[in-house]
């Protein structure tokens, strides 16, 4: 058992919230179940390993609201670490490591974010010297943590221009990017249709098994075809999936516990290729399955679950050979991990498939961003950078699974306990997180497309306050910058 402890300043956050978000993760990322106390001024993890590791947690770092900090890898020792000091000198390194990889890669900057860097290394520095001096050293991680967050801010905002004018010349003109709703059980109609459509490029239509078999050897797919029309009317690309999505609530409901997983895998095999035979001619995309690190009503074990992915991939590419073909994964940086052991982490799944050469070429991540347990913790513009990064590696196209609250109060048709993380919450702040994501992500190489889920709220739906539209089909502020942002840069989807 290994235990790393935490000295807590005055300024931390409430004990709940580092108690319930803060977790510990290896070199590659991957987090540890972790027991986490908070006694006094001391948060203590315990974990089953003594290998170093990083922390996770939530701080403040500008004005607003707490977002996701991550320390330096750090080795196991007796004496505490002082957690503000560590969770800030994580945060310059990776402004450090991220400007020198940018600045590589040919980005221009101005001389006073380098001379802003270097100042933010120096009362870093200055901050550690200080370290039980009281309010002397406080000021110094004060000032730090301020000049940190403007300059992390503005390193991404070159970015992004710089990035999105490159894309743009290699496209010679507009950008091809797929943008648009993950349509669920409502088909868009009236100014709903009207306004999707002035932004959309692409739309995802979230058909699964439970939708279209209700019953043993039932298919249906009268939800798929009012869809798919929608989509060939507003003139959109067209996806489909996850058909074997592995949430509890979207499997069919006749599926029970006691069915051997060997039943489960041949019907769930069965309907992805009657879905595939029905649709190959009509769809430009299929997510065949996942989310790939969700807990499922069924138990197998690691190894089989990859084979039942590759099973199910092989399955589709060996029917629509011409279409990309995706999986998916919820939580990016897994976060779902702090509370459960796992052998075989979503990345150890995807390069095995890969290794297999199964046929699957794209990947479609889920960043509910805002939201836990099962969302992603809020992170900035330079964290969802090296994260993106860390899922290029393998060289598939990215796609974007999306949505950010626009309140903190009650939803009435949400259908799960996620709740959002603390931030002061309003379509204002809605619009600007997308803004920032969305504009990073296009600028993302590897990064193919944005699908917005839950898309509205005014249908049942696990996050709360998350979607385009509100409870009365208003639609929320964040369109109006979608609508501006695909007329300025994106070009007209191509069928």
């Amino acid at each position: 058992m290994g235990i790393m402890q935490f000295q807590v300043s005055d300024e931390a956050p409430t004990p709940d919230a580092l108690e319930n978000l803060a977790y510990l993760a290896g070199f590659e990322r991957i987090p540890w179940r972790s027991e986490v106390r908070l006694h006094s001024d001391l948060l203590e993890l315990r974990r089953p390993s003594q290998q170093s590791a990083s922390l996770t947690a939530p701080w403040m770092m500008g004005d607003g609201g707490l977002l996701a900090l991550t320390t330096g890898t750090l080795v196991e020792r007796k004496r505490p670490y002082h957690l503000w000091t560590e969770l800030l000198r994580g945060k310059v390194g990776q402004l450090l490591n991220q400007y020198g990889e940018w600045r590589a890669l040919g980005l221009e900057v101005s001389s006073s974010l380098e001379q802003g860097i270097e100042k933010a290394v120096d009362l870093l520095g200055d901050a550690i010297f200080a370290q039980g001096k009281g309010e002397r050293a406080n000021g110094y991680l004060k000032e730090c943590s301020q000049l940190t967050h403007e300059l992390c801010e503005e390193i991404c905002d070159q970015y992004v221009r710089q990035s999105l004018m490159v894309r743009r010349l290699t496209s010679r003109g507009k950008i091809p990017f797929w943008i648009g709703p993950s349509l669920q059980q409502i088909e868009p109609s009236g100014k709903v249709g009207e306004v999707l459509a002035s932004f959309a490029t692409a739309a995802s239509i979230g058909f699964t098994w439970a939708d279209g078999e209700p019953a043993p050897q039932k298919y249906c797919f009268d939800l798929a075809d009012s869809q798919l029309m929608w989509c060939k009317q507003a003139g959109v690309l067209r996806g489909i999936g996850p058909l074997i999505c592995l949430t509890p609530d979207r499997l069919p409901i006749w599926l029970s516990s006691d069915i051997p997983f060997s039943v489960i895998e041949t019907g769930a095999l069965n309907f992805v290729a009657q879905t595939v035979r029905r649709f190959r001619a009509k769809v430009d995309f299929w997510e065949v399955l996942g989310p790939l690190n969700v807990t499922m009503p069924f138990r197998i074990s690691e190894e089989k679950m990859a084979l039942f992915a590759a099973r199910v991939i092989q399955t589709a590419r060996n029917l629509d050979p011409g279409v990309v073909i995706a999986i998916s994964v919820r939580q990016p940086w897994l976060e779902d991990l702090r509370s459960h052991e796992c052998d075989y982490p979503a990345p150890f799944i995807v390069d095995a498939l890969l290794r297999a050469g199964v046929g699957l070429d794209g990947i479609v991540l889920e960043m509910q961003l805002g939201y836990v347990p099962q969302g992603t913790f809020l992170r900035d513009r330079l964290d969802l950078a090296r994260q993106i990064d860390y899922w290029s590696k393998w060289g598939l196209p990215l796609f974007i699974r999306f949505c950010v609250p626009s309140r903190n109060d009650a939803d009435p048709l949400c259908t799960s306990p996620f709740q959002t993380f603390p931030w002061p919450w309003s379509e204002t702040e809605q619009s600007r997180w997308a803004r920032d994501y969305v504009m990073m992500l296009v600028g993302c190489p590897l990064v193919r497309g944005v699908f917005w889920s839950p898309w509205c709220d005014f249908e049942p739906h696990e996050f709360p306050h998350g979607g385009l539209f509100d409870l009365t089909q208003r639609p929320k502020e964040v369109t109006r910058f979608l609508a501006e942002f695909r007329k300025e840069w994106l070009a007209e989807p191509i069928r």
